[in-house]
């Protein structure tokens, strides 16, 4: 935007227009004075004064009517060009939606904490072969440096019941919560994951859910991501956990806890692979020691690798 010595509008660009709903033809020889609340008037003029003498301006915040008479607050910036054959002064200033800035700024701010905790997960995930330890350490770990709120996962067994179960920051809740299950009670919220290929959104928990035992007790903004940890066709079970409601507009926020419920489900199907793996080494093992037969393995270089009990007797 750029205006002349008296605060009237010279010329503003396409932003500006967009921001805040005018057409050109309307703005342009205004003052910008006519595009701000009564209290931000005034502040404009004594400010513009300042200005002028100072030959700039940085980081005042006005009040700005748009189009539609909503309101948003904006952060000024501006210079002087003095202008020599009839010095007069031309300002040129820039208008920044202060609310749009700052979501901005607490997005980036959100999403690298989210993935701060993401690189911690995954690096454990890596080293981790034991069920219980791993799903305790990715619900403390998304925890952790205000990523989530809380967080839990329940794992199943074959019959649908929970076999582990691991939370953060629910505490005496959890323990109801897993007492309903045991007890085959209906969890809807739980039903609608587990039928669900993506992830779940509860709003409003404490009237949508009112029936579950996490369901907070007062209204709350927060909300519940869910998603069911399913890997080669099978489910393994349920990673939740609740962030904000300010946050559903980050389309980074799903994909970041879709990408951490999809690496859980791998794991938990790499580590139920393993133990299925040991299991047969260790039947065929057992079938070979109890062989009458004499049973003897080469390697590739014709040397003796095994030779079962009944044929070194």
């Amino acid at each position: 935007m750029s205006l002349d010595e008296n605060g009237n509008i010279l010329e503003v660009n396409h932003a500006w227009l967009k921001t805040l709903g005018w057409k050109r033809k309307y703005v342009i020889g205004k003052n910008f004075t006519d595009f701000l609340t009564p209290e931000s008037r005034e502040k404009f003029r004594n400010s513009f004064l300042k200005f002028k003498a100072a030959g700039e301006i940085k980081n005042i915040t006005f009040d700005v009517l748009k189009k539609d008479s909503s309101l948003i607050t904006v952060l000024f910036n501006g210079r002087i060009e003095r202008i020599a054959q009839d010095g007069s002064i031309r300002t040129h200033c820039v208008i920044t939606d202060v609310v749009k800035s700052r979501l901005k700024n607490a997005k980036i701010e959100r999403l690298n904490r989210v993935l701060k905790s993401m690189s911690v997960v995954n690096r454990y995930m890596i080293r981790e072969r034991d069920e219980k330890s791993l799903i305790r350490a990715i619900c403390n770990h998304l925890t952790s440096a205000n990523s989530y709120d809380r967080a839990w996962i329940v794992l199943f067994d074959n019959d649908g019941k929970v076999r582990l179960s691991a939370e953060s920051g629910l505490r005496g809740d959890f323990d109801v919560f897993l007492k309903a299950l045991e007890e085959k009670k209906s969890i809807p919220c739980m039903d609608k994951v587990l039928k669900s290929e993506d992830v779940v959104i509860s709003t409003e928990m404490w009237k949508n859910c009112s029936g579950c035992p996490l369901a907070p007790k007062n209204k709350t903004n927060m909300v519940g991501l869910s998603m069911k940890l399913s890997s080669r066709g099978k489910t393994y079970g349920i990673l939740t956990a609740y962030v904000p409601s300010d946050y559903l507009g980050y389309e980074e926020e799903f994909l970041l806890f879709e990408g951490v419920a999809n690496d859980t489900a791998f794991i938990l199907h790499e580590i139920e692979t393993e133990k299925d793996v040991r299991a047969g080494e260790a039947f065929n093992k057992s079938i070979v020691e109890n062989s009458p037969d004499c049973i003897n393995v080469l390697n590739t270089n014709g040397r003796l690798d095994y030779m079962s009990e009944y044929c070194q007797k």
